[in-house]
C-alpha cells in the first residue's frame, strides 16, 4: 500500500494550496453569480489529470522499459463528470492513447495489456471497495 500524505489551505475564495508529499499543487473553482476568473483547475480537474497521468506514465514506462525508441505517446481525455438517473455523480471518460512509431502487433497488444492492467487510478476510480473517513476538528 502507497502512503500519501496532502496539507491544504485556502488562499482566498476557492482558490487552494496543497502540498502531496512535498510537491505543490493549486485548484481552484469558479464562483456561480461572480466575475471570478479561477487560477488552476477544478478537484474535477485534478482526478482527470491524475487518470491521464497515469495512462500516460504507463504507455512510457512501457515503450522505455523495452528500450523501444523512436515512439512517442501522448494523450486526449474527454470526460463528462454528471449524475445519473438516482442523482449519484458518475464519469464517463473516453481516453485516447496516441503511439506514434513503429510497434509489432505483439508490441501494440502488450502496451495495451500493460496499461489496461496497470492504472492504478482507473482501478482506484472503478473500485467499489474504496472507503473515505472525514473527521473535523474545530478549534
Amino acid at each position: 500500500m502507497t502512503k500519501m500524505h496532502v496539507q491544504a489551505e485556502v488562499l482566498e475564495n476557492l482558490h487552494l494550496k496543497l502540498s502531496v508529499d512535498g510537491h505543490d499543487y493549486e485548484l481552484d473553482h469558479d464562483l456561480p453569480d461572480s466575475d471570478y476568473q479561477p487560477q488552476a483547475t477544478s478537484p474535477a480537474g485534478a482526478l482527470l489529470i491524475g487518470l491521464a497521468g497515469c495512462k500516460l506514465m504507463l504507455a512510457q514506462s512501457y515503450l522505455r522499459s523495452r528500450k523501444l525508441e523512436g515512439v512517442t505517446v501522448s494523450l486526449d481525455l474527454e470526460a463528462n463528470l454528471g449524475r445519473d438517473d438516482q442523482k449519484h455523480r458518475n464519469l464517463l471518460a473516453d481516453v485516447k492513447l496516441n503511439i506514434d512509431g513503429d510497434l509489432t502487433d505483439k508490441q501494440r497488444k502488450n502496451l495495451q495489456r500493460y496499461v489496461d492492467s496497470q492504472c492504478a487510478v482507473e482501478q482506484i476510480i472503478l473500485s467499489d471497495s474504496n472507503r473515505i473517513q472525514t473527521h473535523y476538528q474545530f478549534n
